[in-house]
């Protein structure tokens, strides 16, 4: 691992700390967003993520500016968050991939590899309610426990999605879940993403529908590490039963990777689904305690999940049926949105999804 805590980690915690002022100082970003940080392995008395966030925030501060340091784990480890006088990092936020693989493993039925330990409309419920699913259970892909309590974790603090470069890039072929999930299942996705709490990650494309695959691609000039990167993406996927892996080498894999912007047309119905949800966001959410109750009900043999978001002044729902089972009338039978004002709607063989607000 990198050198942080022993003989000669002066200069090497000063490269670090001084490449991150760099990109939000001479580049202007508004924040850094920290691969994959249980890899880092750091014991000095202070660690290098804490430094980190000291040094970039004590320069927003000087250049009144705002700048969120995101870290990226598998971890569910609140001490990511936690104030530093509490033996936290502080860090403003952290990656939640509970949420996706909660839900994608409900959309898709998919239980292979990391997916193996999700597949309950419950975890979807957690993740919404509490930030992560995984607070000290037994992982059974780890063979061991995972996670810490999130009860210190403010839900805004969790960043989660319905796709990112990871979940996409990392499948076999790059599909997108335009391949995988019918459209109602998407838009309920999108609704739960965007009108939940927590801060949301849009992967690019996602919100018109772009029907390209993102594949792994590369374009390494030495061929040895070019057969590496071959053989690696092929020993990866075997776990998943995904039999053809694209050629990260093959300058075809980037092509096809391309997003068509010639999509995202006025008239695009995803577009337009995702700015309604949007345009919710800044209405309900963001103004509003960043709180959530969660619960799900029997009607029609489905199991439903309803998510309330409060505010002072009014009050928002949503409402999935991940069978399909629901109508745009069953939803209005749910007593607990007896009088309530519908927004949304969209269903499908296989999913329904209502937003609701308060009258």
């Amino acid at each position: 691992a990198v050198n942080y805590d022993s003989e000669g980690r002066e200069g090497v915690r000063d490269y670090v700390v001084q490449n991150a002022l760099h990109w939000v100082r001479d580049y202007h970003l508004d924040g850094l967003r920290l691969d994959a940080v249980q890899t880092i392995h750091d014991y000095s008395p202070r660690h290098i993520l804490a430094e980190i966030q000291s040094e970039v925030q004590s320069f927003a501060r000087k250049a009144v500016r705002n700048v969120c340091v995101i870290a990226e784990s598998d971890e569910n480890d609140a001490k990511l968050v936690r104030p530093q006088d509490q033996r936290g990092y502080g860090l403003d936020a952290m990656w939640s991939d509970d949420f996706h693989h909660a839900l994608h493993t409900v959309l898709t039925g998919e239980r292979e590899g990391y997916y193996q330990d999700f597949g309950s409309v419950q975890q979807i419920a957690r993740a919404l309610s509490e930030g992560y699913v995984f607070q000290g259970e037994h992982f059974q892909l780890w063979g061991g426990p995972r996670g810490t309590s999130a009860k210190e974790v403010p839900l805004a603090a969790n960043v989660i999605c319905i796709q990112n470069h990871d979940q996409v890039g990392n499948r076999a072929n790059g599909g997108r879940l335009a391949a995988l999930a019918s459209p109602a299942q998407r838009k309920a996705a999108a609704a739960l993403m965007l009108l939940a709490p927590h801060t949301p990650l849009l992967f690019m494309g996602e919100e018109y529908d772009e029907s390209a695959p993102f594949q792994f691609f590369t374009s390494y000039g030495d061929p040895q590490l070019g057969e590496a990167v071959r053989k690696g993406r092929r020993e990866e996927f075997k776990q998943f039963r995904w039999d053809e892996i694209p050629d990260p080498q093959d300058p075809a894999t980037f092509v096809r990777s391309r997003l068509n912007w010639s999509l995202a047309t006025p008239e695009n119905e995803m577009l337009t689904w995702y700015r309604a949800l949007i345009g919710l966001r800044k209405k309900f959410v963001i103004p509003a305690e960043r709180t959530c109750q969660v619960k799900i009900v029997k009607g029609r043999g489905s199991e439903i999940l309803i998510m309330k978001v409060p505010k002072a002044d009014a009050e928002l729902a949503v409402v999935v049926s991940f069978t399909g089972a629901l109508s745009s009338a069953h939803v209005d039978e749910i007593e607990d949105l007896k009088g309530w004002n519908k927004l949304l709607f969209a269903a499908d063989e296989r999913c329904a999804v209502a937003v609701y607000a308060a009258p």
